[in-house]
């Protein structure tokens, strides 16, 4: 989760023209407009970084906008990730004759999954070369790796949770936040007395 505030004191001082009423709908559609980029950047971040289907990263992160705090003189958003640790499936992971690949990010290369020596394995049907010819219904093409046990477990990679959590994202939002909340605050503002001059409610 990431949190990122601004301080409007000045620009709600631009509002002397403009009905009560309309201050806090100044705001929010401000937060609104400043979120979507935030989300945006953050995704785009995250997207360059690791092995995963952009569409998966987009469904992950939300954001929440705050209504005005402190006398309508901090404005804030919060960006959520949901989700924990991530199936190694959806880090492109495939059976090879060396073993079960998979790569994290997108600069790292392909390498073997292992675990305490023990190989990862898709569970599905094979041809004579050992080539992977379909997955299992039942285990939808996870990976897996047995245990010391004789059992088998499903392997995971890192979730996008601590991507967005961790110090580039946090920056990068805080940073993004504080720029586009000043030029769409302004942008609504205009909006808003261009209207008010028309006689628009």
């Amino acid at each position: 989760m990431i949190g990122a505030e601004v301080d409007t004191t000045t620009l709600i001082r631009r509002l002397d023209a403009l009905r009560s009423k309309d201050i806090p709908r100044a705001v929010a559609s401000a937060l609104s407009r400043s979120g979507t980029t935030v989300r945006a950047r953050v995704q785009r971040l995250i997207r360059d970084d690791l092995a995963l289907k952009a569409s998966l990263i987009r469904g992950a992160i939300s954001i929440e906008k705050s209504k005005p705090v402190d006398g309508a003189s901090k404005a804030f958003i919060t960006l959520r990730a949901r989700g924990g640790p991530i199936s190694l499936r959806e880090y492109g992971a495939r059976h090879t004759q060396r073993g079960t690949t998979y790569k994290i990010r997108k600069r790292d290369k392909r390498k073997v999954y292992k675990s305490a020596g023990r190989k990862g394995f898709i569970v599905g049907t094979r041809d004579r070369q050992g080539r992977l010819t379909s997955t299992n219904v039942e285990y939808g093409g996870h990976v897996y790796v047995r245990r010391s046990d004789g059992g088998f477990r499903k392997v995971f990679g890192p979730g996008i949770a601590i991507k967005v959590a961790g110090r580039r994202a946090r920056t990068l939002a805080g940073d993004t936040f504080k720029e586009r909340f000043q030029i769409e605050f302004r942008a609504v503002l205009g909006e808003f007395i261009r209207r008010q001059q028309r006689g628009l409610k």
